[in-house]
């Protein structure tokens, strides 16, 4: 909508697209699911939390339906980024951890050398490491 030489537009939110997505993929518009995921990640215009959540979903979007596991990995690895970026919390530790393994788990299912594999895992016991680390720290204080 134009007002005056000024352009708004509804605020985009990551659940509005997954839930887009979702309907898309379902009705078997997966090019089109897949290119609506991508395209909004592009514009980097949300939350980092929603930024992340939206990489998940095309990591998952790319995994189930195409062959292209890396570009699958390279959301994940930008989610992990974004995430890097944040403040140290519980919810955002959980996710780096838990995208770690989904990476392992991507790089078990497509090579044959598991070292990639090893590496997340390992990736993912360091951010549990730390977190525990983090909320025992006031204690000792």
């Amino acid at each position: 909508v134009d007002f005056g030489g000024m352009a708004f537009f509804p605020k985009i939110d990551a659940d509005m697209i997954i839930a887009t997505s979702r309907s898309l993929e379902e009705s078997g518009n997966i090019i089109l699911a897949i290119t609506l995921v991508q395209g909004v990640c592009a514009l980097e215009t949300m939350l980092p939390q929603e930024h992340v959540r939206l990489r998940i979903r095309a990591a998952d979007l790319m995994q189930e339906y195409t062959n292209n596991h890396e570009q699958a990995r390279c959301n994940l690895v930008n989610a992990i980024h974004l995430l890097e970026g944040q403040t140290s919390s519980v919810k955002f530790n959980t996710m780096r951890a838990g995208i770690h393994l989904r990476l392992a788990e991507s790089h078990a299912r497509t090579e044959q050398d598991l070292s990639s594999a090893w590496r997340d895992v390992e990736s993912a016991n360091q951010v549990v490491l730390e977190a525990r680390l983090n909320d025992l720290l006031p204690a000792v204080h």
